[in-house]
């Protein structure tokens, strides 16, 4: 009949050799007999335990020792199924005598688990963080002066300084900062961060200056570009950030792998009293990241107030454009920070400088639909008739996006309904765009006085098409805005164009029409108006 393993009152584990279950039920005297006469295998593993690892388990001393003196293997690891070697699993259970007794009798103080790779020296500070009881100091202490290298990283690369330095185990670190091979400034495996990355990251500000103190690398980089200051700024340890930038050899302007140095990073983050500190220490105000981004554009883009301010006393540069050509001051309107605009405003930017495709701030404002900014920018001055790349103005742009309040804005501030794009194609074209027929827009550019070239045709079209009801088209505004203006008499600049339409469109010149339109001996605004496209 076998044996079994009792955890929590539950049978888990049955045993069949007789040395296990003697073990197993704590009976000394059957097991000293089976040890001591040789006449079982002291090493044989069940359930992924060897008689050494169970007495361990069991916390029985008197059988831990029989094994020990009779020879059993004490670095059991090279099967699969064993979980930990036995010195790692004394630490775990803080069975300081087992750890004693199998380094005394020659162990491998620095074998490793199967799993992570953790060392004794790992286990002791990893497990007595959870553990007041455990006398940390005391083992790693012994397992040091036993031989243990301090400077072995598990399978994540971390030392047992990193550990104590993310663990805050001040007493061991204190320990190990005195050993003259300790090495402060080891990387682990995949982040690359050094003992000080770690406490930092982990805000244990007491663990970071007494590394400080012992005088690890203050300037050194993680995978990510990241120097220990960029963290302080990041994780708002004040103690660790004042120590740094007090530092003579701080390299205050590091940057990391996308270019941002700890200006940017306080700028971002809008801690107002680190960027004061930075800029007090000569940190470069207008450092561009790989984007083009300066701190401002990044304190613009977040709306931290305070801090562009503080950054506009110090002088940074407002004009300064990123690889987008987007402005400080094109970001905040564009992300709608009014209080930033404002600051902005007052320091003399260039209120119509544009982006690579010729968008100004107003044509931002428009697109996000924020009628108190376009109120805010029109009021200081913004051109509002000012066309991008292809040719789009702000009206435009409002009319093809439904942006009504905006567009009213713009009309009321005496927006040209007029101006076309590059395609020939005006704010009504927008307005009317099937399937969208922004009505409200339409009679908003018609009030303005945009020019129909053919509004009886795109009246037909619309009801031919039953887009719109002719019961509904009678009673809407559309239909006696209409009747008005086919009363009126056509202008004679307005017959002119549709005259030079027919002719170039006999003649088959559609293709080149605006080439051919510009040969006639007329100012450029006529030559605009005749060639807008038909609705």
């Amino acid at each position: 009949m076998g044996g079994h393993l009792s955890i929590g009152g539950r049978n888990v584990i049955t045993y069949d050799s007789r040395l296990m279950r003697a073990i197993d039920r704590n009976d000394n005297e059957t097991a000293t007999y089976l040890i001591t006469k040789k006449v079982v295998d002291l090493n044989r593993v069940e359930h992924g335990h060897t008689a050494l690892n169970l007495a361990i388990h069991r916390r029985n001393k008197t059988v831990v020792t029989l094994l020990v003196n009779a020879g059993c293997n004490l670095d059991m690891c090279e099967d699969i199924h064993i979980m930990l070697p036995p010195l790692l699993q004394s630490v775990m259970l803080g069975r300081h005598e087992f750890v004693k007794l199998l380094v005394e009798n020659g162990c491998n103080i620095n074998i490793q688990s199967p799993d992570n790779g953790n060392t004794a020296l790992h286990l002791a500070v990893t497990h007595s963080a959870s553990n007041r009881n455990w006398k940390t100091e005391d083992i790693v202490r012994y397992l040091v002066s036993k031989g243990s290298d301090v400077n072995l990283g598990n399978s994540s690369g971390n030392t047992v300084l990193h550990l104590c330095a993310r663990l805050n185990q001040l007493f061991v670190l204190d320990y190990l900062l005195q050993l003259p091979n300790c090495n402060l400034n080891a990387r682990n495996a995949n982040v690359k961060n050094t003992p000080l990355h770690e406490a930092i990251e982990a805000q244990n500000e007491e663990t970071a200056l007494r590394l400080l103190q012992a005088g690890c690398d203050l300037n050194k980089k993680n995978a990510a570009g990241c120097c220990p200051l960029i963290l302080a700024v990041r994780k708002q340890c004040l103690g660790v950030f004042t120590a740094l930038i007090n530092h003579q050899d701080i390299a205050i302007n590091s940057a990391n792998q996308i270019g941002q140095t700890a200006l940017h990073e306080a700028s971002h983050k809008g801690r107002l009293t680190l960027v004061d500190m930075l800029i007090r220490h000569d940190a470069s105000i207008n450092e561009q990241d790989n984007h083009g981004d300066t701190p401002l554009h990044l304190s613009a883009r977040q709306g931290h107030s305070k801090v562009v301010e503080r950054l506009l006393e110090a002088e940074a540069k407002h004009s300064v454009v990123n690889k987008e050509g987007k402005s400080p001051l094109y970001l905040a309107v564009a992300t709608s920070k009014h209080d930033v605009v404002r600051l902005f405003l007052c320091s003399g930017v260039d209120i119509n400088q544009t982006d690579k495709v010729n968008k100004s701030p107003l044509h931002a404002a428009v697109y996000q639909g924020n009628t108190n900014m376009v109120r805010l920018l029109i009021k200081n001055g913004a051109n509002i008739n000012i066309m991008d790349k292809h040719g789009r103005t702000p009206l435009l742009l409002a009319s093809k996006h439904g942006r009504y309040e905006e567009g009213k804005c713009l009309i009321k501030a005496g927006a040209n309904p007029d101006l076309y794009s590059t395609e020939d194609k005006g704010p009504l074209h927008m307005a009317v765009l099937f399937p969208k027929l922004d009505f409200p827009m339409i009679y908003l550019l018609l009030n303005a006085g945009c020019d129909p070239l053919n509004l009886s045709n795109f009246i037909d079209w619309i009801l031919h098409n039953g887009i719109v009801k002719p019961e509904d088209f009678m009673r809407s505004e559309l239909h006696d805005w209409y009747h008005q203006m086919v009363k009126i008499p056509p202008s004679l600049k307005h017959q002119c164009r549709v005259s030079i339409q027919a002719i170039f469109r006999k003649h088959n010149h559609d293709d080149n029409y605006r080439q051919c339109v510009q040969q006639i001996p007329l100012p450029k605004s006529l030559q605009n108006y005749v060639s807008v496209k038909m609705l």
